[in-house]
């Protein structure tokens, strides 16, 4: 896959795409957002358009606080493996497990034969990233992250789970620059750079078929 021309979206306005009217299951759930009346907690989207949605995640303590929002979330535990879904959403988790392979796996076989997995993740070749390095002498790195992974590597992982890249979309920044420097960077500078160079955007998601 030719990575460098392959188009840029928002990863709400795709996902949503992507599951309108689909069984769904969000895996990672609650760590979306802090906030779970955020416009930026892609869950509540999911619910919106979906057919019906699950969502499942290790935090027992904000299942029960989304649950008493009215939302169906389960721990990882209580799973029913003969549950099968249209299409199950890895949404910025990834990079947070020990294995990734190991991770996709194991909700691999709640995916029905003609399901679709969303996953999204940071590209490590932000140019934010390069900046900041300029400016401040290092990446940008969340303490979380256990790796960063770029598309060619997300090739050799479909690869080792079994799976095929149906589709592949560079997703905008998730949230606009607060501080003036980046707002002027971005307006002038990194927008730019990235119609030049797509490797230079935020982030990207990958749909993995079997």
């Amino acid at each position: 896959m030719e990575f460098a021309k392959q188009k840029v979206s928002s990863k709400i306005q795709l996902v949503k795409k992507q599951c309108a009217g689909k069984s769904v299951l969000d895996v990672g759930c609650v760590g979306q957002d802090n906030d779970f009346s955020s416009p930026n907690w892609v869950h509540r989207h999911l619910v919106a358009v979906a057919s019906n949605v699950t969502g499942v995640d290790i935090n027992r303590a904000g299942i029960q606080q989304a649950s008493t929002l009215g939302f169906h979330i389960v721990h990882v535990d209580e799973l029913d493996v003969s549950q099968k879904f249209d299409v199950i959403t890895m949404l910025d988790v990834i990079e947070h497990v020990n294995d990734i392979c190991q991770f996709i796996n194991y909700y691999a076989p709640y995916m029905k034969e003609d399901g679709k997995m969303i996953i999204t993740t940071p590209n490590p070749f932000n140019i934010r990233q390069s900046f900041n390095i300029l400016l401040f002498s290092k990446p940008s790195i969340n303490p979380e992250h256990t790796s960063f992974i770029d598309p060619f590597n997300f090739v050799e992982i479909a690869n080792r789970v079994d799976m095929k890249i149906q589709d592949f979309n560079w997703l905008k920044e998730y949230d606009k620059p607060v501080k003036l420097y980046l707002k002027l960077l971005t307006t002038f500078v990194f927008s730019w750079l990235r119609v030049l160079r797509r490797h230079l955007n935020a982030n990207y998601a990958v749909i993995l078929t079997k």
